[in-house]
Order: structure tokens, then C-alpha cells, then sequence
């Protein structure tokens, strides 16, 4: 699927949309990072986020204990937090997410749409995500308002992976 939108893309000598092959690290990946990157470049993807996994946000230590298995082994590839708490996240201002029925989603922290956005069946994607509702949600994800936002693990890391950017 990727593969013919990449395709589709250059068949139409565009520049955009911008692609972006994103995974998660963990034990199991961090040993084809080199893989993962040689794949997306050879498709043609306009680069990739090899984003380390997380044990933070809404992981019970029972969870934690548990899964902890699953984090990359090499602590250089482990997400860190900053000793700071950051007031603001920009992640609903420069991301845009929609859930599989067409609800914009805050941001991917928000898995189970706790902040509720409007549907974009109606509207289309562009107008919902400037209507007056989402904007002020986006607004106030920014400002870390909502309780999903205070105790993110993805707003407040200091190193969240690897990014590989091709077009440089």
C-alpha cells in the first residue's frame, strides 16, 4: 500500500504529501534499524522515524514489569524525559490524527480518543481541522490543559528515536 502511494506520488512528479515511514524501536527491531532505513529510502519515502517504544503516559508499573521486555536494550535507544516539565506540547499543533470512523484525534498519545474532536465524514478533513472546535482543543492540548496532556510521556522526552531525513 505504501509502495503505490509512493508511486502514485512520483507518477505525478509531486513533491507532496511528504511521506513518512514511522515504527516503533524495541528489542525486537533495534537490531534492523540499518533495514528499516534502507527499505523506506528505496521506496522512496521522504524519510523515517524510528520511534522508541515507551513505558510512560498510561502504563501501570504492573504493565511495566510485564512488558518491560519489549524496550530497547541499548540505553541510547531508550526514550529519556526531561528532568523539566515542559508547559507546552506542540504535537496537536504540527500532527494531525484521524481514528478509523473519521474522528480527529488529539494527538497519538490519545489512543483511546479521550479528547473528542469532530468527525471529518461530514466536513472533510480540511474544514474540521480549522473549525472552531477543534481548534480550540488543539489550542488547549498545546497548553498541556487536558489530564491526558499532564502526565504524557511523549511531551515531556527529551529523546524520542531515530529520524532519518532523505531530502537533505
Amino acid at each position: 500500500m505504501i509502495k503505490n502511494f509512493i508511486k502514485i506520488k512520483k507518477e505525478m512528479n509531486s513533491s507532496t504529501p511528504h511521506v513518512s515511514i514511522q515504527t516503533l524501536l524495541t528489542s525486537y527491531s533495534e537490531n534492523e534499524i540499518d533495514e528499516i532505513i534502507d527499505w523506506a529510502k528505496q521506496i522512496g519515502a521522504d524519510n523515517v522515524n524510528l520511534k522508541s517504544l515507551s513505558m510512560g503516559s498510561y502504563t501501570t508499573k504492573e504493565m511495566k514489569k510485564e512488558y518491560n521486555y519489549l524496550l530497547p536494550r541499548d540505553k541510547k535507544l531508550q526514550r529519556k524525559q526531561s528532568k523539566v516539565y515542559k508547559t507546552i506540547c506542540r504535537t496537536p499543533l504540527v500532527q494531525a490524527l484521524v481514528y478509523w470512523n473519521g474522528d480527529l484525534g488529539l494527538c497519538c498519545v490519545d489512543f483511546d480518543n479521550v479528547v473528542t474532536l469532530p468527525n471529518i465524514k461530514e466536513k472533510g478533513f480540511l474544514k474540521t481541522l480549522y473549525s472552531e472546535e477543534a481548534i480550540q482543543k488543539r489550542k488547549a492540548g498545546f497548553q498541556k490543559q487536558f489530564d491526558l496532556c499532564k502526565k504524557c510521556s511523549l511531551g515531556n522526552a527529551d529523546y524520542m528515536g531515530i529520524n532519518v531525513d532523505f531530502k537533505k
